[in-house]
């Protein structure tokens, strides 16, 4: 985040040229194109540096202070959960073949899109009807990339698989061969 939004707009201004309601127009311009957590985020490090050049007597005082940050929503979830019905009978007859797996298992074991996508053939156990959520897919800047570990140690853990799910990913894997890094 410091580098994609923080940087970039405010990487080659002297901190004292920097005024509150520039900080605002920058934030409230931020949220235009990124969602409440990232700019709350990339509020949260100017802010920090803000504090810190005031902590050194570089600035009398701190143009970030009381700088409106958009609303976090709360979400409404009512309306973005579906039965499993809905799922099987709905949406992955909707998508195409080779992602159905994926979304099945995702929406099935109840991960998180980048445990889904970090899923390999070592963290799926059909015999045992089990996968471990071993490792994440991270994207920084476009690119994307294996993280070893989820966000927390209550993120690893093991997920028992329906029989259902382990149907729709045994024909995934008897119908495309896996990937370089043998993903799902």
């Amino acid at each position: 985040i410091m580098n994609s939004h923080v940087l970039p707009r405010w990487g080659a201004t002297p901190l004292a040229k920097i005024d509150h309601l520039a900080l605002q127009a920058w934030v409230t311009e931020l949220g235009t194109r990124r969602s409440p957590a990232t700019v709350a985020e990339a509020y949260r490090l100017a802010n920090g540096v803000f504090r810190s050049a005031m902590r050194n007597r570089l600035l009398p005082a701190n143009p970030a202070e009381g700088i409106r940050l958009p609303k976090r929503r709360k979400q409404d979830t009512a309306d973005r959960v579906i039965s499993q019905k809905q799922l099987l009978t709905q949406l992955l007859p909707a998508a195409p073949d080779r992602y159905r797996a994926i979304i099945a298992t995702a929406a099935g074991a109840g991960l998180r899109w980048g445990e889904a996508a970090g899923l390999c053939l070592d963290a799926i156990d059909l015999s045992n009807r089990r996968l471990r959520v071993i490792r994440t897919v991270i994207e920084v800047s476009g690119h994307t990339a294996f993280k070893p570990y989820p966000k927390s140690a209550a993120g690893r853990r093991t997920i028992p698989l329906p029989s259902w799910l382990i149907e729709i990913i045994s024909h995934h894997l008897a119908t495309y061969s896996p990937g370089v890094e043998a993903r799902l």
